[in-house]
């Protein structure tokens, strides 16, 4: 009975110092899926942007719907699985007319931009059905930091997965 409880014990203090490193692993697994499904979201742009010269996709069903992309991922850092979109307005230093972009997750008013609470734009000048602008990539919902650095980002929302003004998937280093 002695040595039951003595194995018992051994056993629950090996697998107390095994669970942060597989923590660890599972964590740095789900980074790289993060990775591949943002920049097949980036390749799947890209494509329709060659047959549509300077437009975006309204909305990412567009993307699977055109088979420029297989499926719909899913966001693997969060638990409701949804990227945010990210607007053409948020990539340059202009937002078309030569103003200067609103920051991130504000429309011109300041209020909450629709795309980032991941609401749809209804009414208006807005397209019903997608994105007023389209979508210009996606990035994670999640805040929490990274164990890896993304072009520089240590936190997961701020890895943003777009295409490049050349009309490439973003071609900067990557996981690091």
């Amino acid at each position: 009975m002695a040595a039951l409880l003595v194995s018992l014990a051994v056993l629950s203090v090996v697998a107390s110092m095994a669970l942060p490193a597989w923590r660890h692993a599972a964590q740095r697994e789900r980074e790289a899926e993060l990775v591949f499904r943002g920049e097949q979201y980036a390749r799947a742009i890209m494509l329709y942007q060659r047959e549509q010269p300077g437009a975006f996709p309204p909305d990412l069903e567009t993307l699977v719907e055109g088979r420029y992309l297989r499926r719909a991922y899913r966001d693997p850092m969060t638990e409701d699985g949804e990227f945010r979109l990210i607007l053409p307005s948020e990539l340059g230093g202009t937002a078309g007319g030569g103003e200067e972009a609103p920051p991130a997750g504000t429309d011109r008013t300041g209020g909450a931009d629709p795309a980032m609470t991941g609401d749809r734009a209804i009414g208006g000048d807005h397209d019903p059905g997608g994105v007023e602008g389209g979508v210009a990539g996606v990035a994670s919902r999640s805040t929490t930091s990274s164990i890896g650095q993304y072009n520089g980002a240590a936190q997961y929302d701020q890895w943003l997965f777009v295409v490049d003004s050349a009309g490439d998937p973003s071609t900067a280093p990557g996981l690091q």
